[in-house]
Formats: C-alpha cells, structure tokens, sequence
C-alpha cells in the first residue's frame, strides 16, 4: 500500500537505521531532527510495515527572470529485504503525479541518473570531485567557525547561476545544521561558507575566489579534495588533480502548460528550457 499520509517518525527513523547501512547512529540522528520531514513523504507499507520511503522538497527554480515551482526528491531508501521489487518505481509514479498537478519541474540530485531516465528526466548538469592544490600563504585568515546566519551569501552565490533549486532560508540554516549534526565544520568569512569533513569541502558558496584561499589557508591541508559545480572552472586559478565527475542534476518538466501560466511562454521540452538559460547550471 502507497500512502501520503505521514508515517510515524519511530517507523521512518527504523526504515533508516536498516537500509542506510553505511550510516553511523548519529547520522541517522542527524537527519531525523534537522532534515525529516513529516509533511512531503511518501510511503510504502506492506503488513503494516513501512518498507519503502521517499521524501521530498518543494522549492523554486531560477529560469531568467522569473522564479517556476519545483519539487525535488530529496532521499529515498528501501528496506534490504524488499528491494528489487519495484518499490521505488511505484513511490516515484505518486510522486510525479502529485507534483505533475502542482509543480512545474521535478529534480533530483544522484549518483544514478539511470534509474530516473524511464521517467522523462533529463541530464541537466553534474558535478565534479577533483584534489585542490592549496596556494601557499603565510598570512593569517579571518574564518570562523561560528555558526551564523550566511544566507545572504548564499544567494548572492545563486544568483550567478540558473536552472538550479534554490533553498528558502528556513531550508538553508536547516541544512547547515544537519551538517553539524554529521559532525561536519562549517567555516564562514565575508565572503564565502564552506562544508568541510576530514580531508574534503564538501560544499562551498563564495562571492569571490579570495574565500578560497581563507578556507585553504585556514585547513592546511596539502591533499584536500574538493566538491563543485562542473561549470566553476575553479582550474582557472588552482591546480585540480585526478578530477572526475561526482553527481548528476536530473530535472523533469512535469506539464508544459504550467510552465507557460508560470512564465508566460511556451515550452516543448526540458532541453530546449536549458538550452535557452543566459547563465550556467549549479549543482551541490
């Protein structure tokens, strides 16, 4: 049985602890306080057990000059002992038919587009993982390690980018926290944020390449890998070493026509959508 209604957060939290087996307990602590969400998940039960789970996040999607509806799937697991069965594909059918009604496009971050390309998902953008050679400086650097309230660095970041899912504050100091929770460090200055784990900056939003060079400065670690978008050339001004491709952005444009009431022109398909952006595609 697929239902929308919202499962308890003991059953979800034990969905968790089987199926995430690489996660340590205080990841799937993490996630429960500062990522679960009650009202956008979509469940599978069988005997009254929840067996299969996706959970989702409603947000905007910059396209030119004006902002569409999006839905992203945010995560999604299946219990070890009921996969294979097509529990996946039935949760992601609801999905898409609720958001085809309600917004205009649906993504996904993955490392495994193919299971969403029988789905009208498009390839849009990837990422890339690569080890960064640390520019030396002597000077001392001004990161905190504070946590504070950098949205509006963030935005000024996205705003250089388009056909991206932008977070509302309320999901941005969210995420932070759930980075802290995984017992990740957040390292700010006045001009970036960055998302650090041993020997990685998972995720970085800067206004100029100076933060960088703080956050390399303050790490001091000569082999430290990096994590950004494929359209940031950061190569132009560090050395990358063994980059390759981390993951993929998958969008969906769920009804024509709500992108023409949304935007106020028509559209045939998702690539001539991003064919037609002015700025470059972002992805965490």
């Amino acid at each position: 049985m697929i239902t929308t209604c919202t499962p308890q957060a003991e059953a979800v939290q034990q969905l968790l602890e089987v199926s995430m087996i690489q996660w340590e307990p205080f990841q799937v602590q993490a996630w429960m306080m500062h990522q679960y969400d009650s009202h956008h998940l979509y469940g599978f039960w069988q005997n009254e057990h929840l067996i299969s789970l996706i959970q989702t996040i409603p947000t905007k999607i910059q396209i030119q000059d004006h902002m569409v509806s999006a839905l992203g799937i945010q995560w999604a697991c299946t219990h070890p002992n009921h996969r294979q069965h097509g529990h996946f594909k039935s949760l992601l059918k609801v999905v898409l038919e609720q958001s085809h009604y309600n917004h205009v496009l649906t993504y996904c971050e993955t490392d495994f587009p193919q299971l969403l390309e029988n789905h009208r998902f498009q390839s849009i953008a990837y990422g890339k993982v690569a080890w960064i050679e640390p520019k030396k400086k002597g000077h001392p650097t001004n990161v905190s390690t504070k946590f504070v309230d950098s949205y509006a660095i963030y935005t000024q970041f996205m705003q250089h980018f388009e056909g991206t899912p932008i977070l509302n504050h309320e999901q941005y100091l969210a995420y932070l926290r759930y980075q802290l929770a995984r017992k990740k460090k957040i390292l700010t200055t006045k001009k970036g944020v960055a998302i650090v784990s041993d020997h990685s900056m998972d995720t970085i939003w800067y206004i100029d390449s100076s933060a960088i060079d703080d956050f390399l400065t303050y790490l001091k670690d000569p082999h430290l890998r990096i994590h950004t978008s494929a359209n940031e050339h950061l190569e132009k001004y560090y050395t990358l070493h063994q980059p390759r491709k981390s993951r993929t952005l998958m969008v969906r444009l769920n009804d024509p026509k709500l992108y023409a009431r949304a935007s106020h022109s028509t559209l045939k398909s998702i690539q001539t959508l991003y064919q037609e952006l002015t700025h470059p595609v972002w992805t965490r």
